[in-house]
């Protein structure tokens, strides 16, 4: 959320297109990457590993933790050359979506032969539900707390950080009705996250 709240949409907006590609296609190549050499790796330690449970624990590594990323360009005072800072700020804080269609895909194929089938034309459905659902829930919410903030008066002004964060836990806790339609929480976050700077 702070990721979001401290990017500015200026710096975002130039390189939306490289982001985005970064944290699908990024994320898919570094699954498969990493999922090859477990594969290759296991049987020398004696391990007897499918390709598919491989790329099973690869898509759990495979997203990058936002909060270390926006810790280290903070503690590093380096100027980042040209748009490196939001692009890496960017992939960072919506990679997510990914890594968890593809965990979730996987433990469907690994989970008995009842669905040890993927449908790719629904994995990818699934992925443009992730993305867009949860950007424009994350928008919205943020709109919302943008709104409710410049119209509600608090006595205690430290209050209003409370109810940032009701909105930053309502934003994380977003999911459909049912637990294959549940979004990432990240998403909407870091998108509510963006909102309040622009109110």
């Amino acid at each position: 959320f702070t990721g979001g709240m401290d990017t500015k949409v200026s710096e975002i907006r130039p390189i939306v297109g490289p982001g985005v590609v970064l944290a699908t296609v990024g994320v898919l190549l570094t699954a498969l990457i990493l999922a090859g050499f477990v594969w290759l790796i296991a049987p020398w330690i004696g391990l007897e590993m499918p390709f598919a449970l491989a790329l099973l624990l690869a898509s759990t590594m495979s997203s990058t933790d936002s909060a270390s990323v926006f810790s280290i360009l903070r503690s590093k005072k380096q100027g980042l050359r040209q748009h490196l800072r939001p692009l890496l700020e960017l992939e960072s804080g919506s990679n997510d979506p990914m890594a968890y269609m593809l965990t979730v895909l996987l433990v469907g194929v690994l989970s008995g032969p009842a669905s040890g089938h993927v449908d790719l034309g629904v994995g990818m459905l699934y992925l443009v539900v992730q993305l867009v659902v949860g950007a424009l829930s994350g928008y919205l919410i943020g709109r919302l707390a943008v709104w409710t903030i410049n119209r509600i008066n608090l006595v205690n002004h430290s209050l209003y950080v409370v109810l940032l964060l009701a909105f930053v836990f309502f934003s994380f806790a977003f999911y459909g009705p049912h637990p294959r339609q549940r979004l990432s929480g990240r998403l909407p976050r870091r998108t509510g996250g963006r909102q309040p700077q622009a109110g």
